[in-house]
């Protein structure tokens, strides 16, 4: 009997050409980057804003670019105090005539390549412009200007941002300031890969004719009108125990800067937010695929982005207690396996067990340093599930 082929999906079309071009290491990120699309173009729900973690040169931005000059997208170079409320009223009627960016986003998504520049700025110029996105995402923001005219501007966007491990720098303040983005990690390249990317570059002799077959397969990607997906309930409830357990994880402790002491007992976030964020993006991975149903494959690429929205020395730390569970660890161990030093590992694991995350037991004997002494172990409930999400087998 001859097999009937089945008919490629726009986003493995677009894959198809994107690889005639470029080299692509993860096709995950191709599903998620059009799934957050859709879960924003498509979803009437809030939006779910993402960063997209990676090394200068690892990929990212050759994705995010083809997305450009579609209707529902908005390519930003870089992200200001004054982008998206300039306080400019063009003459004429200022009622239509604001000049502000904000109001023309609305439905759309914000792609911005470079979001490490604005992680350089001074801090309380970070600060300002992450309150003020915080003070959007619910759809609704209002501002008063020094000519004391107040504007309340309704726009609901979405946001891809492109960045490197400069992040990993600013997660304390970006998670105190109030955090609204999820987090993908593209692979780190090895040498090898890396020699043969660069090589692969430098053969695509005609770039333009690259940069338009590429966005031409993107936009016809996007085009895609797809039906709202069903969510089982089996899986919404992993994904719900997902979100506690991230809400948890990244939670920040607050620790004296001098003595080190923590200063109030750390307080984890409801996981409402995190929940709809990534049963939304799960959603929109579903519609990006084509598919009617969330299944177990959307569960793992989701399972990996809420791993990734931990700062990134805890998740190397939690990683190495998942995959030594149920066994206890030193902090000696633990910081040479991670390659880290031992008074970092000592808090970083203390904030855990202050989280309740992780048992903490003294070791006998005596040692030239207190953080020596000390063994850690996931509690039974969390160790048992970070093995679930790490896809670890069981014991």
């Amino acid at each position: 009997m001859k097999k009937v082929s089945k008919k490629k999906t726009r986003l493995q079309q677009f894959i198809d050409v994107y690889s005639r071009w470029l080299i692509v290491e993860d096709y995950d990120y191709f599903e998620v980057v059009f799934g957050c699309c859709f879960a924003n173009i498509h979803l009437n729900s809030k939006p779910v804003w993402l960063y997209v973690v990676g090394a200068s040169g690892s990929g990212k931005s050759e994705l995010l670019q083809s997305l450009d000059g579609h209707p529902k997208i908005e390519l930003l170079s870089s992200l200001t105090e004054k982008t998206l409320i300039s306080g400019l009223v063009l003459p004429g009627d200022e009622n239509t005539n604001d000049a502000s960016l904000l109001p023309k986003l609305d439905g759309k998504v914000v792609i911005l390549k470079d979001f490490t520049t604005l992680m350089k700025e001074r801090r309380e110029v970070l600060a300002n412009l992450m309150g003020q996105l915080r003070d959007m995402y619910d759809g609704k923001s209002r501002r008063a200007f020094g000519t004391g005219k107040s504007t309340m501007y309704v726009s609901k966007f979405g946001i891809i941002a492109g960045v490197t491990f400069e992040i990993d720098k600013h997660i304390t303040t970006l998670a105190a300031l109030g955090e609204r983005f999820l987090i993908y990690r593209l692979p780190i390249l090895s040498r090898d890969q890396k020699k043969e990317r660069a090589l692969r570059a430098s053969r695509n002799l005609n770039v333009t004719r690259q940069e338009e077959e590429i966005q031409k397969a993107a936009h016809y990607a996007l085009d895609l009108t797809p039906k709202r997906p069903e969510m089982p309930d089996k899986i919404m409830l992993k994904i719900e125990t997902l979100a506690e357990f991230v809400a948890k994880a990244r939670t920040h402790v607050e620790r004296d800067r001098y003595n080190r002491e923590v200063v109030y007992d750390p307080e984890p976030e409801v996981h409402t937010r995190l929940l709809k964020q990534l049963s939304d993006l799960a959603r929109g991975i579903c519609m990006a695929r084509e598919k009617a149903s969330v299944g177990l494959s959307e569960l793992r690429l989701i399972r990996k982005i809420g791993f990734d929205c931990i700062p990134s020395n805890r998740a190397k730390l939690l990683r190495l207690l998942a995959i030594r569970f149920p066994e206890r660890i030193s902090n000696q161990e633990a910081a040479d396996a991670c390659k880290l030093s031992r008074s970092a590992v000592y808090y970083w694991l203390d904030d855990l067990h202050k989280l309740d995350l992780v048992r903490k037991a003294t070791i006998g004997g005596r040692s030239d340093h207190g953080w020596s002494r000390y063994s850690w172990v996931l509690r039974k409930h969390y160790g048992r599930l970070l093995r679930r999400i790490l896809g670890l087998k069981k014991k």
